[in-house]
């Protein structure tokens, strides 16, 4: 019987060790790699000059035709088509502004990226979910809070 018991329970702890694994993998987070950061800053790069100026041609090479923009603002949430994105951003008009890169992840052709903006005299935290489309990195989603 005691034999039967370890048995049960070596074949149980093997059939666990798969599962342990995928989900300790699942959940690690990797940051980007020195070459990855390179190619994501410079969509950031796109990205606040598009901002800055307001320009809509700017931020199409970097946005997905179908990316969503969403928001949540004095607890109200929306969630917009890029287009109606843009069409916000030329009425608000050109702004100086900057950005810091707070946090890079990258798993293979998929990347989400967190950056600090200030445009004018607003400051943003925006998530930015980001695709590769060949050799170039797109952005699919942009999650933003503007800060009060």
């Amino acid at each position: 019987m005691k034999r039967i018991l370890f048995m049960v329970t070596i074949a149980f702890a093997l059939l666990l060790s798969p599962c342990a694994k995928a989900q300790q993998s699942a959940t690690e987070n990797r940051s980007c790699t020195p070459s990855e950061k390179e190619e994501i800053t410079h969509v950031l790069e796109i990205y606040l000059e598009g901002n800055q100026k307001a320009d809509r041609t700017i931020l199409s090479k970097i946005f997905a035709e179908t990316a969503t923009v969403s928001t949540a603002m004095k607890g109200t949430f929306s969630n917009r088509s890029i287009q109606s994105f843009y069409t916000i951003l030329e009425e608000a008009g050109p702004a100086p502004g900057n950005y810091m890169l707070t946090a890079c992840n990258v798993e293979k052709d998929i990347a989400m990226v967190r950056i600090e903006l200030e445009l004018g005299t607003h400051k943003y935290t925006d998530m930015l979910n980001l695709v590769k489309d060949g050799d170039k990195w797109k952005i699919v989603n942009k999650t933003t809070h503007r800060h009060y």
